[in-house]
């Protein structure tokens, strides 16, 4: 099974539509966002879509994008109509700079490791400024169309200094960073803001 059917498999099941990690965090990036003047956003991995409706509410340029084709509610279909490009995160169809900034919120754990480096380099080509959210603990839920089966959809789970190692390696500046189960959000995982652009630090 690739990655692509795992993820539209997953999104069968309705008990992963009731939880949306990025809405814990979309009131600090539209206010991080707002202060830099940030106005065209690519939300990576966006999921039911619940944060790009959040986003375009807000009078943002939003394009979401995720590697499953039936990730978004149907209660927002018609609010992302024309906005929703699936993709998966390491082949992103969108040209150079596209973007200016990227919203990507407990997404880069689902990615396969051999694959991150390729993610974050094809980050950094589209956009200039990426808040990240990494959760950083392993979780397998069952799968929808085999009994007994389970799909694992944490892969990359690793400590702080490996992802900021990542980032690093494909240019990314780490301007911000802190562990969520320090901060006020509840999930192991880490809150990340970074550039690659010198006229954003």
């Amino acid at each position: 099974m690739d990655e692509k059917e795992k993820y539209e498999r997953y999104w069968e099941i309705a008990g992963e539509r009731k939880v949306s990690p990025g809405m814990r965090s979309i009131e600090e990036f539209d206010s991080e966002c707002r202060e830099r003047g940030l106005k065209k956003i690519l939300d990576l991995g966006c999921g039911q879509g619940r944060t790009t409706a959040y986003l375009l509410e807000r009078g943002y340029d939003v394009t979401a994008t995720d590697i499953a084709h039936n990730a978004i509610n149907d209660d927002l279909q018609s609010i992302l109509y024309g906005r929703f490009v699936p993709a998966p995160a390491w082949d992103l169809p969108f040209v150079d700079n596209a973007f200016d900034c990227i919203f990507c919120c407990d997404v880069l754990e689902h990615i396969p490791p051999e694959l991150v480096g390729k993610t974050l380099s094809e980050m950094a080509r589209v956009a200039p400024v990426a808040y990240l959210e990494i959760a950083s603990f392993d979780r397998h839920v069952k799968d929808p169309r085999e009994e007994g089966s389970y799909l694992h959809v944490h892969l990359a789970v690793e400590a702080l200094s490996w992802w900021y190692a990542e980032l690093q390696r494909v240019g990314w500046t780490i301007k911000k960073a802190y562990d969520r189960k320090e901060g006020t959000k509840k999930t192991p995982g880490y809150a990340i803001w970074s550039v690659r652009n010198a006229k954003h630090n």
